[in-house]
């Protein structure tokens, strides 16, 4: 079973770029493991600072593996600075 997640983070005004260069960063690491499908990230617009990120994992097994990696506990432990909410985390099962 296919699993989404979408997550919205809100920087602060000053820390856009840096919210921006986080998530980048976990995405290009995300898009390594073999149970990823995809890990996009959609900024809006109107610069208010608001990024979307939408990952897709192939199975519950693959996204277990992934919440254990190093990287992704690096960016929860650095992203909560720089937001303005914490993030809101949506999972869907396909």
């Amino acid at each position: 079973m296919k699993i989404a997640i979408t997550a919205i983070f809100r920087s602060k005004d000053e820390c856009s770029a840096k919210v921006n260069q986080l998530i980048q960063k976990l995405a290009h690491q995300s898009l390594q493991e073999a149970a990823c499908l995809r890990y996009e990230l959609h900024e809006t617009n109107d610069d208010k600072g608001i990024f979307i990120l939408w990952e897709e994992w192939r199975d519950n097994k693959g996204l277990a593996f992934h919440n254990q990696q190093p990287y992704l506990q690096d960016f929860k432990e650095k992203i909560d600075a720089y937001l303005e909410s914490p993030a809101e985390v949506f999972l869907h099962r396909k």
